[in-house]
């Protein structure tokens, strides 16, 4: 998780783990609140790759946890943990991370910028296909 303010904005890189992962994680809204950011006032949220310890802290209770952002994801990944046919088809332990992945998309509802290959994704941010994790 990485916080950037810039032009008057309050951008967010990735989410961190939210309580996902147990109780000794999941403090960002905390820190956030220690260095004096409100959530509401992020007004993007630039997700690297869906896995949980990268949008687990995005929701709150089902919701967004930055109600303000937008969230800007590449179509790749979205379009890979989205695929009710890809879940389907892996062992059953990993198939929360398609589950919070899709919730997680859906908290973003009508504020979700998707992007294809490399693409300039806010004023000084380039986003570039890097598979592999």
């Amino acid at each position: 998780m990485v916080s950037i303010e810039t032009g008057g904005e309050v951008w967010m890189v990735d989410a961190g783990t939210g309580p996902i992962f147990g109780p000794t994680l999941g403090h960002m809204p905390e820190v956030l609140a220690t260095l004096g950011v409100d959530p509401a006032s992020v007004t993007k949220l630039i997700v690297t790759h869906l896995h949980g310890d990268h949008i687990g802290g995005a929701t709150t209770g089902g919701q967004a946890a930055f109600p303000n952002a937008e969230m800007i994801v590449a179509e790749a990944d979205r379009a890979f943990w989205t695929d009710d046919n890809i879940r389907a088809s892996v062992p059953e332990q990993f198939r929360p991370m398609f589950d919070l992945a899709k919730a997680t998309i859906a908290a973003y509802d009508g504020q979700l910028r998707l992007f294809e290959g490399e693409a300039d994704i806010a004023p000084g941010i380039t986003a570039r296909p890097l598979p592999g994790h």
